[in-house]
């Protein structure tokens, strides 16, 4: 019975399994809010510091949490006889229980790497920490939503978001000038930025601009909107010879053009926006018993 005893107690105590994955589960899914907040603050404070500064940002598009338990027992008897008529002299025996819990938690970033994009968020950090008239009107244009009579380029239209912006949500300052009371702060040198609870609000509109910006494909805020057509050329000479023969024929060719019928610059970068996420999901579920 004491031997039964033991093995319950310290499964009790671990508790079941499954009610500690749902915990671990539902805090890692709580830490990404922090994640994004503490990200979007460390590139408000580098440009605060440095305006020149390109912003770093990672979105979660994937996320794991993996929760282990072992348990074993072993037991080790042994038995002494040094009498001729094998009687019994002495008896020892040892019983070790071996318990283990293994927590994995782990995000998959995808990093923004595309230029249109870096410069872009580059100028929304401006626009949060010095007001609209601190960018250039290059750089401002492509914050803007595509009009017909704007000139081909990128245009991502979160100027409107950036307008609805509360007003006094981001403080700037010095390390000593950061009240106790700050909900979140970054610092990069002896600057600092925070935001006090009441800012709440503004730090989350402008966490969604950022991961609009992030997430959009580069195709998709290219205007006037590319179009794939086919266009027949002919050969040169009209006709050739092949095995003394004579044949004519043409060539066939896949370009992109815009609306007016203009071919489009060469994409000479690919975009990654997690594409890969879901089936990565779907595979760790499969490994999950």
């Amino acid at each position: 019975m004491r031997l039964l005893f033991l093995p319950l107690m310290l499964i009790c105590c671990l508790g079941c399994t499954n009610v500690q994955l749902t915990n671990k589960t539902l805090h890692h899914a709580e830490s990404a809010e922090d994640v994004r907040y503490k990200e979007v603050l460390e590139n408000l404070a580098m440009v605060a510091d440095n305006p020149a500064n390109l912003p770093s940002y990672s979105s979660i598009y994937a996320g794991v949490t993996d929760l282990t338990d072992s348990f074993g027992i072993t037991n080790d008897n042994f038995l002494t006889n040094n009498r001729p008529k094998a009687q019994l002299t002495s008896y020892s025996g040892d019983i070790d229980v071996l318990a283990s819990r293994v927590i994995k938690q782990n995000w998959n970033l995808d990093p923004v790497v595309i230029p249109e994009k870096l410069r872009a968020m580059q100028s929304a950090c401006k626009w949060a920490l010095f007001g609209p008239d601190s960018i250039s009107p290059e750089n401002r244009s492509m914050l803007m939503k595509y009009n017909p009579t704007y000139p081909r380029g990128y245009y991502l239209a979160v100027d409107a978001d950036l307008f609805q912006l509360p007003q006094c949500w981001l403080h700037k300052g010095s390390k000593r000038d950061v009240p106790r009371n700050a909900r979140y702060q970054a610092s990069c040198n002896d600057t600092c930025v925070w935001v006090m609870p009441e800012g709440i609000g503004g730090l989350s509109q402008f966490t969604l601009i950022m991961q609009d910006i992030a997430r959009l494909y580069v195709d998709a805020f290219y205007y006037p909107r590319p179009q794939t057509i086919t266009v027949k050329i002919p050969n040169i000479p009209d006709s050739i010879k092949i095995a003394g023969k004579t044949v004519s024929g043409h060539t066939t060719a896949t370009i992109l053009v815009d609306s007016e019928g203009n071919p489009t610059p060469l994409k000479i970068h690919n975009d990654n926006v997690g594409l890969d996420g879901h089936l990565k999901a779907q595979i760790n579920a499969a490994k999950s018993p």
